[in-house]
């Protein structure tokens, strides 16, 4: 994986107890997806981030691809990847023109990083509302603060 593109994801589905990254991490869910524009691309990476009552970095997973279209073309090239119901999906894409599938592959779990240990890495944290992009030295940071499970 090229962590040249590094950023910090916050799904907003994945909230309290919700098992989802879980599902990530374990290949169950290999499609996120998104009601606004991600300017991401194949090759970035993305960290997978619990908010609370969990707040900690889970993981991390590389994007295979970037889909937009309309939640019917969405459902229908990635539903079974979203691992949600269909009424789920299209209520979350509700009033949307346009939402965006993001396709992941190799999803990594990692040494879970708390919400106030991200403080090492950026002063003033607060976790992003759909994501924030690191820089070169706060990847470095993260990944050395988070490495893979063995």
């Amino acid at each position: 994986m090229d962590f040249a593109r590094l950023f910090l994801g916050r799904p907003q589905d994945l909230v309290g107890n919700n098992p989802r990254i879980e599902r990530i991490l374990s290949r169950q869910k290999t499609v996120e997806v998104r009601r606004r524009h991600a300017n991401l691309r194949s090759g970035d990476v993305i960290w997978l981030y619990a908010t609370l009552p969990i707040g900690r970095i889970m993981g991390f997973a590389s994007v295979v691809r970037v889909s937009k279209g309309s939640a019917s073309s969405l459902w229908l090239a990635h539903g079974a990847g979203t691992d949600i119901a269909r009424r789920e999906f299209f209520s979350y894409l509700d009033g949307v023109h346009e939402g965006i599938a993001i396709c992941l592959e190799q999803p990594v779990a990692t040494t879970c990083l708390a919400l106030n240990q991200m403080a090492q890495i950026r002063p003033n944290f607060h976790p992003p509302r759909v994501l924030t992009w690191l820089s070169d030295d706060e990847s470095r940071r993260l990944r050395s603060l988070c490495p893979p499970h063995p």
